[in-house]
């Protein structure tokens, strides 16, 4: 964050010297746009934090939130354990070191799949379809 500022009070005082509003303008629109960007993760998180969650049988059309039970429909064989599964998240990442002696981690290969499968409460049960879906954790 200290360095953000740096980097702004910089901008400021390069676009005061230089008369360069143009230049200002334009950094203080990719500032901006940088802050407000919502990611699909954070789009998700904020989402689930306003749902309600329901019951499968008074599920309403449109986003909802359901909890309960899950069963396969077709199993998926994990990658590591080779065991049968809803779904899986593979990641292999990379651990070096920066200037100051912390790790840092960079993804070299990730991979996520999921089969449809079945959620069950005490109300009834739902075919959840797995194309497009994300899995957090």
């Amino acid at each position: 964050m200290l360095q953000l500022v740096v980097v702004i009070a910089g901008l400021f005082l390069g676009a005061y010297l230089l008369q360069g509003y143009i230049v200002l303008l334009v950094v203080l629109f990719f500032i901006i746009r940088s802050l407000l960007v919502r990611t699909t993760k954070k789009n998700f998180l904020r989402l689930q934090l306003d749902l309600p969650t329901s019951k499968i049988r008074s599920m309403a059309m449109g986003l909802v939130e359901i909890e309960g039970s899950t069963s396969m429909l077709e199993p998926v064989i994990s990658r590591i354990g080779k065991k049968e599964c809803i779904g899986y998240r593979y990641t292999v990442e990379k651990i070096s070191k920066d200037s100051e002696g912390r790790n840092q981690y960079s993804i070299i290969k990730e991979e996520t799949v999921c089969n449809n499968f079945l959620l069950s409460d005490d109300t009834g049960s739902v075919e959840v379809h797995a194309k497009g879906l994300s899995l957090y954790g």
